[in-house]
């Protein structure tokens, strides 16, 4: 079952094509990898699928209905939450008031209407520890989030994106600026968070480690186009691919 068509995707920026004509399928349980080379136009297609940026032309459809367009506050609420390329995390903020606000994203409350309700607030911070449990980070809950490392503060934002109970997570270079150790960390738990809460998952990554250890399909896009989408076996030895990213870019191994 398709839970989110891409199709005929564009979006352009003045006389600029950064996203052209993509159209594909994420199916429901997909671990989707999406790669290419530096400036191939992934964060853009992630920003207009997500609702951060509107498409110049084509369709995006979650669930059967037509998000293209809608603002970022009401996919979450309707199932489909995202991560950036930077942590996205309030510093001065503790852990788990952080991860708290992440549940209270996808309530019709409000935000802040529904974290300063006691009754929203208790909840809210029982299901957080039960999210950053999943991420290692409940010791770490009292702290501010400034208070972490880098790798901390990378899982935190990807807790509080799974916090909203996404249908769908996408996730924007999770492993960018991590140790070999740290992403290895942080690819098992998304590993088990697939495992234990049947997320679908859609992920930007150049580290292709990661792609080839968690994802079932990948799709290619190289200048705005999709180029290849297969399993992750078969796009890594389609000549397109490597003459466009793999045998061009530094790819880490």
């Amino acid at each position: 079952m398709s839970m989110l068509e891409i199709e005929s995707l564009k979006r352009s920026f003045g006389g600029l094509v950064a996203v052209r004509n993509v159209t594909f399928n994420v199916n429901e349980g997909d671990f989707l990898g999406l790669i290419g080379p530096n400036g191939a136009g992934k964060t853009t297609l992630f920003n207009v699928i997500s609702g951060v940026l509107r498409p110049s032309a084509g369709t995006v459809r979650f669930l059967g209905r037509d998000i293209s367009g809608k603002p970022a506050n009401q996919t979450v609420r309707q199932g489909l939450s995202r991560t950036f390329q930077a942590a996205t995390i309030y510093p001065e903020a503790s852990v788990i008031e952080n991860a708290a606000r992440g549940t209270l994203a996808s309530s019709l409350t409000g935000l802040w209407g529904g974290f300063l309700s006691s009754k929203w607030r208790v909840a809210a911070e029982e299901k957080a520890f039960h999210v950053l449990d999943l991420f290692g980070l409940t010791r770490r809950a009292a702290l501010k989030a400034r208070e972490l490392s880098y790798g901390e503060q990378r899982r935190l934002g990807v807790a509080i994106a799974l916090a909203s109970d996404p249908k769908l997570l996408m996730l924007d270079e999770p492993v960018a600026g991590l140790n070999p150790e740290e992403a290895a960390e942080l690819a098992s738990v998304l590993r088990r968070v697939k495992s234990e809460r049947g997320v679908t998952m859609v992920m930007v990554e150049h580290h292709m480690r990661t792609v080839m250890g968690l994802c079932n399909r990948v799709v290619v896009l190289d200048h705005g186009t999709l180029i290849a989408e297969g399993t992750p076996a078969e796009v890594v030895s389609n000549p397109l691919v490597i003459e466009a990213y793999l045998g061009k870019e530094a790819v880490h191994a």
